[in-house]
């Protein structure tokens, strides 16, 4: 209650209170002062206006609209010698209102919307000085460059004129001791330097040169929540596309599935991206690194379709199934085959294969091949039907009488058990085939011909650039390693390139800052 009474203490107008200078009221100060006339008016000298900035705070720095609100504390100081000794010593200075003096009238040349004033108090001392300390929110337009979006920093120009008068008339003088910001940082953004100084500019107006304050904000993106929200998604997006990798390549549906779902989620991701970035006709950072996920996941989607177009019945791609004993066994079976067919083959009479023969390792596995294209029951034994079904494929009608002498001619049971050839005596057939086709060259027999069509039911067929179906699992094999590895690397890089240049651009804005400081 004491307190209060203190406060409503000394209020009549003229006198001033502990809380304040007094204030004089709203009367013209002298009959001869014109507040619509500049102090050094007709002398040809323009008025110094001291002006110190002070930031307060950071209010919103909007990239997408370019636009940066601040609140600033303006302390503006000049002399009016019109009013020298107006105010006595004992009551220097006292509070005026704003219509009895005249201002300068600062405003913002780049101004976005009308300022809010919060606070405005003008003062007057005996010496004839005019201090002006006014507190307010300020909306700048300002030039944004997000080429390296999170990782930005940016350097923010406020324009702070005298709209009234050019630089002939008024000049504005900085005082870099008020110039100060205690700002230590914000949730988006960490202000780095304030900085404030005079220059001479072409004023957009008239054209003419004109004094002007330039209010220069240098902000640091904080780039953590922007990673966790825009770059870890693009990431993981990406390698749950790598996922169609470790899916059996002969399940073409799910493999594709899984490309395509990451495929469109990154279309619609991108809507997400250009939310958080300006309206610009170039490429940030973040543009760059969504392009490389997409063209990345559409590589993968064209590696799955392009190792199904190679492999479209799984023939290849079969042995994925099998764990390494598997295959080891498989690997083993097919050897004792070759075995048994060398040492069945010395048994047959007009049949002559030597070691070599044997040794020819691509006709051997292309036998091998064969017999399981043309074993269509899957019975490990080739039937008199299927032979002749496998020959009619490939053009060459064959008797069931020529069939059967076939079969007779290379069983190694004497006489056959059965009218069909295990695999064993098929490798011999097409062995023997092979050899006298190079033989004979083209004084082939019919029934020869015959024989020898049986290994075009082994040839890979050449679907693309002379790739077969057995080089579907190569061609998977690699892009699984060449593309996850190749997408993490080019991750870290990208990373690595925004730290430097955001590195880079620190030291040059302090050179810069240091540079003039000096002059």
């Amino acid at each position: 209650m004491k307190k209060r009474m203190m406060l409503r203490s000394k209020v009549s107008p003229g006198e001033g209170t502990f809380y304040g200078p007094a204030k004089l009221g709203i009367s013209p100060l002298t009959p001869t002062y014109h507040a619509m006339d500049r102090p050094l008016k007709g002398t040809g000298k323009p008025i110094v206006v001291n002006v110190g900035i002070k930031l307060i705070r950071l209010i919103d720095i909007s990239d997408i609209d370019q636009l940066l609100t601040i609140d600033i504390l303006f302390n503006v100081k000049w002399i009016d010698e019109r009013l020298v000794g107006l105010i006595p010593k004992n009551e220097s200075p006292s509070r005026v209102d704003p219509m009895q003096i005249w201002t300068p009238g600062i405003s913002i040349a780049n101004a976005a919307s009308p300022p809010e004033l919060l606070s405005e108090g003008i003062k007057l001392s005996n010496d004839g000085t005019v201090e002006i300390s006014r507190n307010g929110l300020y909306s700048a337009a300002v030039e944004v460059d997000v080429s390296f979006f999170p990782f930005d920093i940016q350097e923010m120009e406020i324009l702070f004129e005298c709209p009234d008068y050019d630089g002939s008339q008024v000049v504005f003088v900085v005082n870099q001791q008020y110039s100060k910001t205690d700002v230590d940082g914000e949730e988006i953004w960490a202000l780095d330097a304030w900085k404030v100084g005079e220059d001479t500019r072409i004023s957009l107006v008239n054209g003419e040169p004109d004094s002007y304050l330039i209010g220069t904000a240098q902000v640091r993106r904080l780039f953590s929540m922007a990673v966790v929200t825009l770059v870890a998604p693009l990431y993981i997006i990406a390698n749950f596309s790598f996922m169609a990798f470790f899916v059996f390549i002969g399940d073409f549906p799910t493999r594709v599935g899984i490309v395509s779902t990451g495929f469109l989620t990154l279309i619609a991701f991108m809507f997400v991206v250009n939310d958080q970035t300006p309206k610009i006709a170039y490429w940030t950072w973040l543009h760059m690194y969504t392009a490389m996920t997409i063209v990345v996941v559409l590589i993968v989607q064209v590696e799955v379709t392009f190792v199904h177009f190679l492999d479209p019945k799984n023939e290849a791609s079969g042995d994925e199934k099998l764990n390494s004993i598997e295959l080891e066994i498989k690997k083993q079976q097919f050897e004792t085959d070759v075995a048994l067919a060398r040492s069945g083959s010395q048994k047959l009479d007009n049949v002559n294969l030597t070691d070599e023969d044997f040794d020819n390792h691509d006709v051997v596995i292309q036998a091998g091949v064969a017999f399981i294209r043309v074993d269509f029951d899957h019975s490990n034994r080739i039937s008199i039907n299927e032979l002749m079904s496998a020959l009619n494929a490939l053009g060459h009608q064959l008797s069931r009488k020529e069939a059967e002498e076939i079969l007779r001619t290379y069983s190694f049971d004497v006489p056959p058990n059965t009218l069909s050839l295990t695999r064993p005596e098929f490798i011999t057939y097409c062995l023997d085939a092979n050899k006298k086709n190079k033989i004979n060259g083209l004084q082939k027999l019919v029934g020869e011909k015959r024989r020898d069509s049986i290994l075009l039911l082994s040839a890979q067929k050449k679907a693309c650039c002379g790739l077969s179906s057995k080089h579907a699992l190569r061609v998977d094999y690699w892009s699984k390693r060449v593309l996850i590895i190749g997408y993490t690397l080019g991750t870290l890089l990208m990373l690595l390139s925004a730290k430097i240049h955001r590195e880079n651009r620190i030291v040059g804005l302090a050179a810069g800052a240091n540079t003039t400081h000096d002059h």
